[in-house]
């Protein structure tokens, strides 16, 4: 089985756009071979692995670069959060930068006990099938120390 990872989803839909087809195009009908098996590929929900492959070629995308990986994930050492409220704002842009933007590095500023570890430790959890994450708790030296 197969499924497309969020990132993957995109890159889909933007190559749909691109080529002026629907998701339930006849084209990409063939190749899914019915109309729930489309909607399942690009909602990202498990399909076949060789119905996976034949639609992204169909559509002109590495099948590999939309694919969601099973991720290796260390979260042990990570903040659970129980109670999350709020920050729907700050989570989709950290998201969007992340996923969409790409950006590698993404830091966190702000004072003690404004929520830091709890939003960044929100992300981690919504975001573990996209990447492979491993997160220490260990306190860096700081800059300074370790120039």
């Amino acid at each position: 089985m197969a499924k497309a990872s969020k990132r993957g989803q995109q890159i889909l839909k933007d190559k749909l756009r691109q080529l002026g087809l629907s998701q339930t195009a006849s084209q990409v009908l063939e190749r899914a071979g019915s109309i729930g098996v489309a909607k399942r590929f690009f909602q990202g929900d498990d399909i076949r692995q060789d119905t996976f492959m034949q639609i992204c070629e169909f559509l002109g995308v590495d099948w590999q670069e939309a694919i969601a990986r099973t991720p290796q994930i260390d979260l042990k050492e990570a903040q659970q959060v129980r109670n999350f409220y709020g920050r729907t704002a700050e989570l989709q842009q950290l998201e969007q930068w992340v996923i969409s933007d790409r950006y590698q590095i993404v830091t966190i500023l702000g004072m003690g006990g404004m929520g830091k570890t709890s939003l960044a430790s929100q992300l981690a959890h919504q975001l573990k099938e996209e990447f492979e994450l491993w997160i220490s708790k260990r306190r860096s030296q700081g800059l300074h120390k370790s120039i």
